[in-house]
């Protein structure tokens, strides 16, 4: 009874359940003991506990083999868990080799899931450290692709937020869906299609239904800043201004909750986000309001953003507000705002590296040519070359495999400024390398993708096409550039484009006027008027005054020509209305232009004159042409004083002759001999000759008006001089001419010195004239050269009767 109630000293005990404990105890100690005789494979550990345990049963020290066997498990556990703790590490291990082979064969939902495997081994029972895991994992990748510009990693972030999903539970879910939209988004920026973008949108939306701004209102105010930027890129790609407007709106919300105060970083970045969404929306309407309002967005931006604070964030947001400085320059003549954007974008550079940022860095450089060429106004061949520099390097990152769409955005600007020095070096290879940029450029700016980008192409390539075919003579050339503009007017209407479209309109009307001066008839030449007046419905005083002001001067020159070639002069008198409205911004104090338009304004008199009989128009336009003078520099612009001079001397042989005033005549060739001293065969060989052209008629018709035989004999040399550079192979039709009035001025000679050798050979030389006239020159040369002849031939016949010796 004594060793059972020992077995349970807490029990009290018959004898036969004294002897049943008794049993039961010596069963178990026999158990004990055999287990430790025949030993065991469970390890060593397990082994030699059971070997001690048996030992102190044996001996009846039964506590001391409880105490043997507790140690025993708790050295069991130690050893399991430092186990698992091996095992585990195996399994990462070979999940992690794993994943670099997915990186490797580009598998990016195979690559998620073993992201999402590792992050369940390390955490088997912690749900909410998993999900960190997990989202630890997306940031990784998303960073990487989004700054060292890796379409992979993006990739692979997208299938890890989607893995994330998954296991995400509560506000987890809201933050797993805004992590998901901002790979969608950052990769769906890159891409042509537009798939991912609108993906992006719908899952920033399914966000917002979980982060409510009542619930989480920084989270809300977060994905709305999101949701703006998503809305902003598709925005740029559409037709309308809806997504736009919208993505202002959702900036705006942002900023209820990302106060200044309470979170200053975050509001900065809403700031720029507003901004860049006002300075899209701003490109759309036109005037100057949005684009003034981003500028100070992108400013409150900066005050938060500090270089020392945020050198990268500070970074973008200057090429941010570089972007709208320049946009805001190109509409604002006068201002400083271009030179401030290019010294904003190479403030960014300083920062955003080609190492640490590649496709900001390249974005940047691409603003940066942006900003050159516009402050080189075309005609800058310094600030032109540094664009196209900052254009080549922004492709060694932008490739087309890598980021298609702004790959094209990069090619257009190329070609436009490669465009630019092409038209003003007159260099048809600068042209050409133009064309095949801008051609490369459409191959992914289709117009079902992004249709104001295709349009803006094709603007570049028609002014690229327009310009070689200037510089080649070639109308073909021309009529492609016609078509250009055409198809870029399909998208850039009056409606959506207001700024760009009277652009548009008053490019086709060059185009038009090139052919229309090119050809006898008038048609491009009206399409070319109809073109300039559609642009002035736009383009008005108040909004551009200078701009204005040159299209009222190319409007009056294309009316000039068209009355040129019409019987009445009502287009002539039209083209008088347009050069005085140019004059009326054009002041003296824009001295090249203010005479430009004074010249043309002149020309046109002159012909009213001609025309109508009407001398006080005749005088009117000697007033401008004097006016002209007076305004022209001799220093600057030596060429235009020398074309003013040669009108000048035009219109004075027109009242000369009319009124048989000699002086009048003398002024004309005052006139063209002061042009002559600018216009020197060396350096304008053609205008040089045509000048001395119109010096021998001048000097012909004061020896008819005078009698001045010497005025005559320096008629003959100067026409003998315009034939230097007038020849038959070079202006068939003005050799024609001068060649007609030489011969007419030997004639003179002839008659009024009475020496038959002159008269013959006038004969000899409107012979050959008048023969290549009547196959080859236009009616009215042929028909004069055959008046020529009949008076040479009479001339002749007088003076031969007179040498006949007297009967």
């Amino acid at each position: 009874m004594s060793y059972a109630r020992r077995l349970k000293p807490a029990e009290v005990l018959d004898f036969d359940q004294a002897v049943l404990e008794l049993v039961g105890a010596v069963e178990i100690a026999v158990a004990v003991s055999g287990k430790s005789m025949r030993g065991s494979n469970l390890g060593h550990l397990v082994n030699s506990v059971l070997d001690d345990v048996a030992e102190k049963t044996r001996i009846g020290d039964l506590d001391g083999a409880a105490r043997k066997a507790d140690q025993g498990i708790a050295d069991w556990e130690r050893e399991e868990a430092d186990r698992r703790q091996a095992s585990t590490r195996s399994g990462i291990a070979l999940l992690e080799a794993g994943l670099h082979q997915d990186v490797l064969r580009r598998d990016a939902r195979g690559a998620a899931k073993r992201v999402l495997r590792i992050a369940t081994l390390e955490q088997p029972e912690n749900e909410p450290a998993c999900f960190e895991a997990v989202c630890g994992r997306f940031q990784d990748f998303y960073r990487r692709g989004r700054d060292q510009g890796t379409n992979l990693d993006l990739s692979i972030a997208i299938e890890v937020a989607r893995c994330a999903l998954l296991i995400a539970g509560g506000a987890q879910l809201g933050r797993a869906l805004n992590s998901l939209g901002l790979a969608l988004y950052m990769l769906g920026r890159r891409e042509s299609n537009p798939e991912r973008l609108e993906e992006a949108v719908a899952t920033y939306r399914k966000a917002l239904l979980q982060r409510t701004q009542d619930s989480a209102p920084l989270d809300w105010a977060e994905t709305q800043h999101n949701l703006g930027h998503a809305l902003r890129t598709l925005g740029e790609r559409d037709r309308g201004t809806l997504r736009l407007e919208e993505a202002v709106a959702a900036f705006r919300a942002a900023l209820l909750e990302r106060t200044r105060g309470r979170a200053p970083l975050d509001w900065a970045a809403t700031q720029d986000g507003l901004a860049a969404a006002l300075r899209e929306l701003g490109g759309r309407r036109g005037g100057t309001t949005l684009l003034k309002e981003a500028i100070l967005a992108y400013r409150a931006a900066l005050t938060e953003r500090t270089r020392d604070r945020a050198p990268l964030d500070w970074a973008r947001t200057q090429n941010n507000l570089g972007i709208a400085l320049a946009e805001l320059g190109d509409r604002e003549e006068g201002s400083t705002c271009l030179a401030e954007a290019v010294a904003a974008h190479r403030a960014a550079l300083t920062v955003k590296t080609r190492e640490l940022v590649p496709l900001d860095w390249a974005a940047t450089q691409n603003n940066l040519g942006c900003a050159l060429l516009r402050l080189s106004g075309g005609t800058d061949s310094s600030a032109l070359r540094d664009s196209v520099e900052a254009y080549r390097a922004a492709l060694t990152e932008r490739t087309r495999e890598r980021v298609p769409l702004q790959w094209a955005a990069t090619q257009s600007n190329l070609g436009a400024a490669l465009s630019l020095i092409g038209e003003f070096e007159s260099d048809a290879g600068f042209l050409r390398e133009s064309i095949v940029a801008l051609r490369a450029a459409l191959l992914e700016w289709t117009r079902e993708r992004v249709p104001l980008d295709w349009a803006s192409s094709n603007t570049h390539l028609g002014d690229a096409l327009f310009a070689l075919g200037g510089i080649v003579d070639d109308a073909k050339l021309i009529e492609e550039a016609i078509a250009c503009y055409q198809l870029a007017l399909l998208e850039r209407t009056r409606e959506s484009s207001p700024h760009q479209w009277p652009l548009m309109k008053w490019q086709l009307g060059d185009a038009h006027w090139a052919l229309g001066v090119r050809e006898s008839g008038t048609t491009n030449l009206e399409q070319a008027v109809t073109a300039y007046r559609e642009a002035l419905t736009e383009m008005t005083c108040e909004r551009s005054p200078h701009s204005w002001a040159l299209l009222q001067f190319d409007l009056g020159n294309a009316l000039a020509k068209l009355g040129d070639r019409e019987q009445s002069t009502g287009r002539l008198h039209e083209a008088v209305v347009a050069f005085q409205e140019a004059l009326k911004e054009w002041t003296s104090e824009h001295k090249p232009s203010h005479g430009g338009v004074l010249n043309n304004l002149g020309i046109v008199l002159k012909n009213i004159g001609q025309r109508e009989d009407r001398m006080a128009a005749l005088l009117e336009a000697v007033e401008k042409y004097q006016w002209a003078l007076s305004v022209l520099p001799r220093d600057r612009v030596p060429l235009d004083r020398a074309m003013v001079q040669f009108n000048l001397g035009n219109v004075l042989v027109v009242i000369g002759e009319h009124e048989g005033n000699v002086g009048r005549l003398v002024q004309a060739v005052a006139a063209y001999r002061e042009a002559l001293t600018e216009r020197t065969r060396e350096l304008v060989p053609f205008d040089w000759a045509r000048t001395q052209h119109m010096l021998g008629l001048a000097l012909s018709s004061l020896a008819r008006n005078s009698g001045d035989i010497r005025a005559l004999e320096e008629a003959i040399d100067a026409y003998q001089r315009a034939l230097l550079e007038l020849t038959r192979e070079r202006a068939p039709d003005e050799w024609v001419e001068c060649a007609c009035n030489l011969c007419s001025g030997l004639t003179m000679l002839a008659e009024r010195t009475g020496d038959l050798g002159v008269a013959r050979t006038a004969i000899s030389q409107i012979q050959i004239v008048h023969e290549y006239a009547g196959s080859n020159g236009p009616i009215w040369l042929a028909e004069k050269c055959a008046g020529e002849l009949k008076k040479a031939n009479a001339v002749v016949e007088s003076l031969a009767k007179l040498a006949l010796p007297s009967q």
